[in-house]
């Protein structure tokens, strides 16, 4: 009985980490650094959701955030406390939505900006 339930658990396991890879198969990471910028509305008018990845550092000593909104819903907001101090947002933004990236007190320097189009 035990291998059985093992064995319906294992199948529904696979099938569901089968199902979230495919949903992977066939994605492209872009650099989009040199295109984005803080405080700017981006589309995402891929049809399909993206990922997005960006990893920035802090600009100056004492507390400041970088904060992202997707249709205007805050996020996410992650804290520098000093210059050099390196934190990565990643999130999701689904088809049709758009997002933007903004510095709390202090713009953070980015050091990395990409989207994952699925």
């Amino acid at each position: 009985m035990v291998a059985d339930a093992l064995a319906v658990g294992n199948t529904a396991n696979s099938a569901a980490n089968n199902a979230l890879a495919g949903s992977f198969y066939g994605a492209t990471v872009q650099n989009v650094l040199a295109s984005r910028a803080l405080w700017v509305t981006y589309p995402n008018t891929s049809g399909r959701p993206i990922i997005v990845i960006i990893n920035a550092s802090g600009a100056v000593n004492g507390a400041h955030d970088l904060a992202v909104h997707v249709n205007n819903d805050a996020m996410m907001q992650e804290r520098f406390s000093k210059v050099g101090e390196w934190r990565t947002v990643v999130f999701f933004v689904p088809a049709g939505a758009t997002y933007i990236a903004f510095g709390v007190v202090a713009n953070p320097n980015i050091g990395k900006w990409h989207e994952v189009r699925l």
